[in-house]
């Protein structure tokens, strides 16, 4: 994979590659990875909780359910972190994503410290719209945080079946400009949507330093009574990291 240099050349993400890859087939989950659930906001995070699988012979799946709860979640998300100073590019990759429902919840999918403080997400509230946002956290003294919007939706409204279910498979990238010599480094986040580019945004300049996690999180927002259980599915989680 590649990104063009600012001569319009073309430059590698980097000349070393690995990917952690986890496809649940046999109904386990990997040790670089994990699940989560929250009941509150001042509630204590269970790890593990909330989590099915639907091993092959069926759909390969991992299912985390969330509570139905007001500011509750479910995470599936890295217990390794990435530091981007070390790394040219990092690409998460969630197969077969989906989030049920599309009214009620706030769905991101994120290269970010755990506490949001740096990093990037990529974030659809239940009110933002048509379109999901790329957003940058930065300290308020950095200026808070940057959105960026986008036309590609997380939510898919008004749709049956897979497909308004959102069932697709997503990819974010950070290239974190150590690709580029000191003077010319350049940061970029890249989104995929199904290998079509859903979002290509630079933000040289605001990108905070930390220790990453790649996490998928679905946050109901009080769900009334008639609404059905929200959850995060995927057949694959992978992780991808290129560095010189």
């Amino acid at each position: 994979m590649h990104i063009t240099g600012p001569d319009g050349k073309l430059i590698p993400y980097g000349k070393v590659y690995k990917s952690l890859v986890a496809d649940f087939t046999d109904g386990t989950i990997p040790a670089w990875l994990e699940t989560a659930t929250k009941l509150a906001a001042d509630a204590t995070e269970v790890v593990g909780a909330g989590t099915t699988f639907e091993p092959l012979p069926g759909r390969g799946d991992i299912t985390v359910t969330a509570p139905r709860t007001n500011n509750s979640y479910a995470d599936i998300r890295t217990k390794v972190k990435f530091d981007p100073t070390k790394f040219t590019a990092i690409k998460f990759t969630l197969e077969s994503l989906q989030f049920t429902g599309n009214t009620w919840q706030t769905a991101q999918i994120g290269i970010k410290t755990f506490d949001s403080t740096a990093g990037i997400t990529l974030l659809q509230t239940n009110t933002s719209g048509a379109g999901a946002v790329i957003r940058i956290y930065r300290s308020a003294g950095a200026g808070g945080n940057v959105d960026r919007p986008i036309k590609m939706a997380l939510h898919t409204v008004g749709l049956a079946g897979d497909e308004g279910q959102n069932r697709k498979n997503i990819s974010l990238v950070l290239l974190t400009g150590k690709q580029y010599n000191a003077a010319q480094e350049r940061q970029f986040v890249l989104v995929m949507n199904d290998d079509q580019v859903g979002a290509y945004e630079e933000i040289t300049g605001l990108l905070t330093p930390g220790e990453y996690i790649c996490t998928a999180r679905l946050s109901p927002l009080g769900l009334p009574a008639e609404q059905p259980e929200r959850y995060i599915r995927a057949s694959k989680v992978k992780v991808e990291l290129w560095t010189n």
